[in-house]
């Protein structure tokens, strides 16, 4: 696990700032989550994808042209400090991007 973060932070993220976006769930929703992956995912996509659509409707307003695209990696942590079940995703984002506006940000796909 070490070695695929020294990866992804060493090989695959630009050197860009990033937003890190977490999302938490009410108490009485939190061991239904941890047990059942599939409902887990789909708010964790549904959270992603508004995300997502935030940056990229805030870049046309400000004037962006063409594609606007954003990135991200989310992880999922599943209990808290005190090791209470807590699931919850957690996302960096990278800035929203038009086409060419990431030029000289160090990068590449992982092996």
């Amino acid at each position: 696990m070490c070695a695929t973060a020294a990866n992804f932070i060493e090989d695959v993220q630009p050197e860009v700032a990033l937003r890190q976006w977490a999302l938490t769930f009410p108490f009485a929703w939190r061991r239904r989550l941890a047990q059942g992956g599939a409902l887990f995912g789909a708010l964790t996509r549904i959270f992603v994808d508004s995300v997502e659509r935030f940056y990229s409707e805030h870049a046309v307003r400000r004037g962006a042209r063409g594609a606007v695209k954003t990135g991200s990696v989310t992880v999922v942590q599943r209990t808290s400090s005190d090791l209470r079940m807590n699931p919850r995703p957690t996302t960096p984002l990278l800035p929203t991007c038009t086409a060419g506006s990431l030029r000289g940000a160090r990068s590449r796909e992982s092996p």
